[in-house]
């Protein structure tokens, strides 16, 4: 998707300022690196709210620039348009799940950094979200629902793999309790329900029946205990709509997605 840009333009998304190739963590001689997109109007010393995006699964010869693909380089403009800061890094992959702890890892770490020196950037860590996608879910999902380094106001979960305890293609490649660990639906169900933040979950209706069964298996879940949930079914929505389908309703959901975030970290709709 580094040549896939996001399907929403606003004006003047494109000129919004940007801090390019931060370092957050050095791994086997590789600096991973983050980006951050501001509003227009940042005074560059007032706080402000923000969101964290989480890239899903690729190969490092592949994932090694994930924050520079236009995907995620849109988003974090959309997301300055809205007067939120926009994040994005890179972390290494898992490797098809096998090394998920070293992926994982890295977006603890990620977490960690920024909870130190959110001020340094801007950044109000009162008023944080996430966004991931994809098989980003393992990875970066479960760490925000069990971990407790960074707190977030509100989650945004696009087409997202929720479950791996129900993929037969990787018994026996990771253990069952490896399974579960990173699994969001399993951090979900440790969770108490007053620490769950509000979450939007956008289903593609056209991507593949493991991550929708996953999907429906994760909402059932929040419904059931009365969680802070939105459910979109983008019906004709394939894997990575917000790239591939340039239709008025994909337009509608990450206007719908955007109009979500601002209203927890601003506190009202943006």
């Amino acid at each position: 998707m580094d040549e896939q840009h996001v399907v929403v333009r606003r004006e003047g998304m494109e000129s919004c300022p940007v801090r390019r190739n931060l370092v957050y963590k050095t791994a086997e001689d590789t600096e991973l690196k983050f980006d951050l997109y501001y509003p227009a109007h940042y005074d560059g010393t007032s706080l402000l709210p923000a969101v964290i995006f989480a890239h899903g699964e690729a190969p490092w010869e592949v994932l090694y620039n994930a924050k520079d693909w236009g995907q995620y380089t849109g988003w974090g403009q959309l997301a300055a348009s809205a007067g939120i800061v926009g994040i994005t890094f890179t972390r290494r992959p898992s490797a098809g799940f096998t090394e998920l702890k070293t992926a994982s890892g890295d977006v603890n770490d990620f977490f960690e950094h920024m909870s130190k020196h959110a001020e340094d950037f801007g950044v109000d860590t009162e008023r944080l979200a996430l966004w991931v996608c994809s098989a980003g879910g393992p990875a970066a999902l479960s760490v925000a629902l069990q971990e407790r380094v960074l707190r977030f106001k509100a989650v945004a979960a696009l087409y997202t793999l929720m479950n791996l305890t129900h993929i037969d293609e990787l018994q026996g490649e990771i253990s069952s309790s490896e399974a579960r660990h990173y699994s969001p639906i399993w951090a979900l169900h440790d969770r108490p329900s007053e620490e769950v933040p509000p979450m939007m979950v956008v289903r593609a209706g056209r991507d593949n029946e493991v991550i929708n069964q996953s999907i429906d298996d994760f909402t059932a879940k929040c419904f059931a205990r009365n969680l802070p949930i939105t459910v979109v079914n983008h019906k004709d929505g394939q894997h990575g709509f917000d790239v591939r389908d340039n239709t008025s309703m994909s337009r509608y959901v990450i206007d719908s997605v955007l109009l979500f975030l601002g209203y927890h970290l601003h506190g009202s709709a943006n």
